[in-house]
């Protein structure tokens, strides 16, 4: 069995066509539960260790479950056919991603001889081993029935990041007059997660928007909606201020698609809301990007010296890079007491670490990523692309302003909602092309 043949979707066959409505097909099962589990693992990680500390059994879970989806690759049925070229220019670029990225690794090792060898291969099997959501979704998808199951599970997860935040927020104060750091809780991200689970809301709203335009119930609608306020105002109190610009532009551009005068009421409720009813530490720490001169407070400050930094490494180490997660032990920011610090943007360290070469397979692979979900589609491919290109728009903006695709619990639901975009492509192309 072909590379291809294992990577790439396929049509059912006669026997699985007559089964199209069924839910749990073989890796579809798989699918689900690493949707449902991944983004929760650090949390359920923090309370199993209250429990049985010491025991591994949060990473055995997640390599169980990604091994048994290794194994259905080679054990689901699959008939040769084309795929659709969209998409298989998506997914060589998804594989010129992970190739890179492998070989930022090696390009690591040999700067700093090894010395965190199996800790830097830690982080580089996670990772990569992440990278196969994207062909789990191409492949165990059958039916648009588990496209909208897939999708609520997602939804779900981020209904209970949203409680879990505000819960723990109104017992800390949410609505203090002042922002104050003691204020921000990484909900299921833990220690250092905050401006990660900023990007989780800001990106992944738009999971709900999507089936709330496929819903006819009224109860789910409602549901549905609930979820997006939910996570509107759960993304505010992550203080997340670039989250809060990505989720802006991605609203922005779903709005625009699915009605402009719909985009005029929110954006004038948004007004409304923004002259007086936000709280004042929400209010505050968005006056915090500049002092009281003018000039951009430290954090704001910080990332410009950090980027000049980047710029300056990329144009030393053009074609290989410094070598992946390098870059905050190379860096000393002399301004500030020559602290070590992390790009603070993704562009700029996939540029830095792994070289121009791989910058660019990067910003080609966003941009076949959106050319898949353009073009004329039916009503539901419809739904789901257009809330995709706004949670595109949304991962573009946030990765400015951070490093927001290298936590595996953040990254792997644009994994997996990229490969429902690809698979929807691919079965409108078979419709396309099918006799009679």
């Amino acid at each position: 069995m072909s590379a291809s043949s294992i990577l790439l979707p396929k049509p059912a066959t006669e026997v699985e066509s007559s089964k199209k409505e069924r839910l749990l097909t073989r890796g579809f099962g798989v699918l689900l539960a690493l949707a449902v589990y991944l983004p929760l693992q650090e949390k359920i990680a923090y309370r199993s260790d209250l429990w049985l500390p010491g025991w591994p059994i949060v990473t055995a879970v997640t390599n169980v479950l990604l091994l048994a989806g290794i194994i259905c690759l080679f054990l689901v049925s699959s008939v040769a056919t084309r795929s659709a070229t969209r998409v298989q220019f998506l997914t060589v670029a998804f594989l010129g991603v992970g190739f890179f990225y492998t070989l930022g690794f090696v390009t690591a090792q040999i700067r700093s001889e090894g010395i965190h060898f199996w800790d830097d291969f830690a982080d580089w099997r996670r990772w990569a081993s992440i990278l196969l959501l994207y062909f789990f979704t191409l492949r165990f998808l059958r039916n648009r029935k588990q496209v909208m199951a897939l999708l609520y599970a997602m939804t779900l997860v981020l209904a209970f990041a949203g409680f879990n935040l505000l819960r723990e927020n109104f017992s800390s104060g949410l609505s203090s007059t002042h922002f104050d750091e003691k204020l921000r809780y990484a909900g299921l991200f833990m220690e250092g997660g905050v401006n990660d689970l900023g990007g989780f809301f800001a990106e992944f709203i738009f999971i709900p928007l999507t089936l709330l335009g496929l819903e006819t119930s009224r109860m789910r609608k409602a549901f549905l909606l609930g979820v997006v306020g939910l996570s509107v105002v759960a993304c505010l109190f992550t203080y997340s201020r670039g989250a809060w610009v990505g989720m802006g532009a991605g609203l922005v551009l779903y709005l625009t698609r699915k009605s402009v005068p719909l985009l005029i009421v929110v954006a004038l409720l948004a007004v409304l809301v923004g002259g007086g009813l936000l709280p004042a530490s929400v209010v505050d720490r968005w006056n915090m990007t500049q002092d009281k001169g003018g000039q951009l407070e430290t954090s704001a400050d910080m990332r410009l010296v950090v980027w000049q930094e980047g710029i300056r490494l990329i144009e030393e180490n053009p074609v290989l890079g410094i070598g992946d997660g390098q870059f905050a032990e190379t860096v000393r920011l002399s301004k500030y007491d020559n602290i070590h610090l992390e790009p603070h943007n993704m562009y700029v360290k996939v540029a830095a670490e792994q070289g121009i070469p791989a910058f660019l397979c990067f910003v080609v692979f966003l941009l076949l990523a959106l050319f898949a979900a353009i073009g004329p589609k039916d009503p539901f491919t419809r739904e789901v692309f257009v809330a995709y290109t706004a949670c595109w728009i949304a991962l573009v903006v946030v990765n400015m302003f951070g490093n927001r695709m290298l936590r595996e619990g953040l990254v792997c639901y644009f994994w997996i909602f990229t490969g429902v975009i690809a698979w929807l492509r691919t079965e409108q192309a078979q419709r396309v092309n099918a006799p009679g």
